[in-house]
C-alpha cells in the first residue's frame, strides 16, 4: 500500500509493478491510499453528504503545491523556478484547448490492421464456406490424435476418440462436436488463429469438445488441432477462464478487436451467465461499431433450451439480444437491388468481384472513355432516402445442425468484414442422434442458410406452415411422423437477425394452399424471439402468423419436472392439431 502523499514511492511502486509485468507476464496490483479533492466530478458538490471530511481535504494543500514545497526545502528547485514551471504548463494546457476549436480528427477506422477490412455491404451476400473433403477428413482425424507416449483417460479413448475416428474413416454423418473441430481446424489450416475462452471450454460445459486433453499420469496438456499439419500457420488457444463474466467477455472484446484474423468466441458455461457481462454487451458488443466506428468480430456461444433443467440454466435470453439489434421492423434489413454496380480499382478487388458472382465487366474500351456508369446506377432499384441494408449491429443466428454451425463459423472469417455473432447454442442436439449433418453437407459450395425449407411435405397438400428456430423443430418434427401429419409444413429459421425477408417468402410461396402461419417456440410468450418475429413477419410479408409457445412467465422455465413435461406435450401438439 503507498500513500498518495508519497510522489517517490509511488513512483517506485509503478515503476517496480510494470517492470514486473514485463519480466514475469503476470498480473501485479498496486494499492493506492489517496482522496478525491472533488467530487463524483468537477460540477459535483461533495460537501452535500461529507461536510466534515471535504473541509478537512480542503485546508490540506494540493499535491504539487506539496510537491513544490518538498523541493524547495531539498534546495532541488527556488520558487522561481517553480513559477516558472507552473507558468508554462498553465500555457502548454491553454494552448492545447485552444487548438480544439479547430482541430478535425482523422479518421482512424479500418487502418493497420483492420486494413483488409471494411463496412457491412448494402447486401445480404452467401459466403461459400465449404472446404474440401479431403482436407477435412484430415482435420477430423486429426483431432483426436494424441502422441504415442500420452496417457488418454480410458473413457475418452472409448467413446470421444473411438466414435470420431469411426465417422471420419467410414464417412458416417457428424455430430456437434466434431463439426465444431472441422471448423477450428479447416481455419488453422488456412492461417487464422482461433481463441476459445471460458469455463472448462477445454473439455466443454456438456463434455463434448475435449479439445484440450490431459494426460492421466502427468497432467501434461495436447491440443491436437495444433498439431494437423507441420505448415499449418494458425494455433488454437484454449483459455480456460473465471466465472467473472463481465471481466472475461471485455478482454474478449479487445482481443477480437486486435486480432480482426482471429476468430475469437467467449462460450458462457450456460447460456444466462452472459447476464454477468451485460454492461459489455450493450455498452460494446452491440453499440460499439455505431459509437465509435469499431467493427468486431467476437462469437458468443450461449446454450440454450428448455430440457427441464429449470429456470437458471434454461435460457440465453434470445429476446434481449433480438431487442439490442437495430434491425427493422417496418421495412426490410436488406432490400434486393435488381442489379448490383462493381468499379474495382485494384486487381485483388476485381477477383473479389468475380469471386461474388457479378459476372457482368463494364469498363473503357479503346474507341471510348466512358461506360455510362450513371445509366446503370439509374436502372438499380437501390433506394436514395434509405440505405438498401440496414448494417445490423450483430447477428443472431439459431442453428438446428452441425453443418449449419460449421458454415456460421467459418463465416466470421471468410467475410471481409465483422460483425459480433451470437449463436443460440445446443444442449440436447450435442447428443440428438438426429441432429446431425453428412460430410457432404460441408463440402466446397455449401454455405449457411438463413432458412431450411421442408423437404418431406407435399407444398401442394399443406394447409398450416410452421415456423420455428432451434432444437424445438427435432420435437415437432417427431410428433408429426408419429401423427402421420400431412398437410403441416415446418420451416426452420436459423437466422433472426438480420431477419432473412428473401428466403423466407422464397419458402412462403412454396405453400400457395396454406392458409395458416404459425410461429412455434418452447420459450414462454414474453420471451424467445415470437415478439421480433411478429412484427416483421406481419409488417414485410403481409400474413398474420399465430403464437404457438409456453405462456407468460416471470420465470424462463418451470422448476418442477411434472410441470416441464405437461407444457412440452402443449407446445407440441398445439401448433399441429389445434389453433383453428
Amino acid at each position: 500500500m503507498v500513500s498518495e502523499g508519497g510522489f517517490r514511492l509511488v513512483a517506485k511502486a509503478t515503476s517496480i509493478a510494470f517492470e514486473y509485468q514485463r519480466l514475469f507476464r503476470k498480473d501485479v496490483f498496486i494499492d493506492y491510499n489517496c482522496f478525491r479533492r472533488w467530487g463524483h466530478n468537477e460540477l459535483d458538490d461533495p460537501t452535500f453528504t461529507n461536510p466534515l471530511l471535504y473541509r478537512m481535504i480542503h485546508a490540506r494543500p494540493s499535491i504539487p503545491d506539496l510537491y513544490a514545497e518538498k523541493l524547495k526545502a531539498d534546495n532541488v528547485l527556488s520558487e522561481d523556478d517553480v513559477s516558472s514551471i507552473c507558468k508554462e504548463y498553465s500555457q502548454y494546457l491553454q494552448s492545447e484547448f485552444d487548438a480544439v476549436k479547430s482541430y478535425q480528427p482523422e479518421a482512424s477506422y479500418y487502418q493497420e490492421q483492420w486494413s483488409k477490412m471494411g463496412p457491412a455491404p448494402h447486401a445480404v451476400e452467401t459466403w461459400d464456406t465449404g472446404v474440401d473433403t479431403g482436407l477435412l477428413k484430415m482435420v477430423g482425424l486429426k483431432s483426436v490424435t494424441v502422441p504415442d507416449d500420452f496417457n488418454i483417460h480410458p473413457h475418452l479413448a472409448k467413446t470421444h476418440v473411438k466414435n470420431r475416428l469411426t465417422k471420419i474413416s467410414e464417412e458416417k454423418d457428424l455430430d456437434w462436436a466434431t463439426a465444431e473441430a472441422l471448423a477450428f481446424g479447416s481455419l488453422l489450416m488456412e492461417g487464422h488463429h482461433v481463441r476459445l475462452s471460458g469455463e472448462d471450454v477445454g473439455r466443454g460445459t456438456f463434455s463434448h469438445r475435449h479439445a484440450a486433453l490431459v494426460d492421466q499420469q502427468t497432467e501434461r496438456v495436447v491440443v491436437p488441432l495444433n498439431h494437423v499439419h507441420e505448415e499449418q500457420k494458425g494455433r488454437l488457444e484454449v483459455a480456460t477462464s473465471i466465472l467473472s463474466e463481465e471481466a472475461v467477455l471485455g478482454f474478449e472484446y479487445g482481443m477480437a478487436y486486435d486480432n480482426p484474423d482471429s476468430l475469437c468466441i467467449w462460450e458462457a458455461q450456460f447460456g444466462d451467465f452472459y447476464n454477468g457481462a451485460q454492461i459489455i454487451v450493450d455498452t460494446y458488443i452491440a453499440s460499439g461499431e455505431a459509437k465509435w466506428v469499431r467493427s468486431n468480430g467476437l462469437v458468443l456461444l450461449l446454450p440454450h433450451g428448455y430440457d427441464g433443467a429449470g429456470p437458471e440454466h434454461s435460457s440465453c435470453r434470445l429476446e434481449r439480444f433480438l431487442q439490442l439489434s437495430d434491425s427493422r421492423e417496418a421495412a426490410p434489413d436488406c432490400e434486393r437491388v435488381c442489379l448490383h454496380v462493381a468499379h474495382p480499382t485494384t486487381p485483388a478487388q476485381y477477383f473479389h468481384v468475380l469471386r461474388r458472382q457479378a459476372i457482368t465487366c463494364l469498363g473503357a474500351g479503346p474507341e471510348h472513355s466512358s461506360c455510362r456508369l450513371e445509366r446503370f446506377l439509374q436502372l438499380s432499384d437501390s433506394r436514395e432516402a434509405a440505405p438498401d441494408c440496414e448494417r445490423v449491429c450483430l447477428h443472431v443466428v439459431h442453428p438446428t445442425t452441425p453443418a449449419q454451425y460449421f458454415h456460421v463459423l467459418r463465416r466470421q472469417m471468410a467475410r471481409n468484414y465483422r460483425k459480433p455473432l451470437v449463436v443460440v447454442a445446443p444442449k440436447v442436439l450435442l447428443r440428438l442422434a438426429d441432429a446431425v449433418s453428412p460430410l457432404s453437407d460441408f463440402a466446397p459450395g455449401t454455405y449457411f442458410k438463413t432458412v431450411i425449407g421442408d423437404t418431406t411435405a407435399d407444398p401442394l397438400k399443406v394447409k398450416r406452415v410452421i415456423l420455428v428456430s432451434g432444437k424445438h423443430y427435432y420435437e415437432l418434427h417427431k410428433e408429426r411422423v408419429k401423427g402421420k401429419v400431412e398437410d403441416v409444413a415446418i420451416i426452420r429459421v436459423e437466422s433472426l437477425a438480420p431477419f432473412p425477408l428473401g428466403a423466407l417468402q422464397a419458402e412462403l410461396d412454396k405453400y400457395t394452399n396454406a392458409r395458416k402461419f404459425i410461429w412455434s417456440q418452447e420459450e414462454h410468450r414474453n420471451m424467445g424471439a415470437w415478439s421480433f418475429v411478429k412484427t416483421r413477419f406481419e409488417n414485410l410479408l403481409g400474413r398474420r402468423i399465430i403464437y404457438s409457445g409456453r405462456a407468460e412467465s416471470a420465470a424462463p422455465a418451470v422448476g418442477t419436472g411434472f410441470l416441464h413435461r405437461k407444457e412440452v406435450e402443449h407446445i407440441v401438439k398445439d401448433p399441429l392439431y389445434n389453433l383453428k
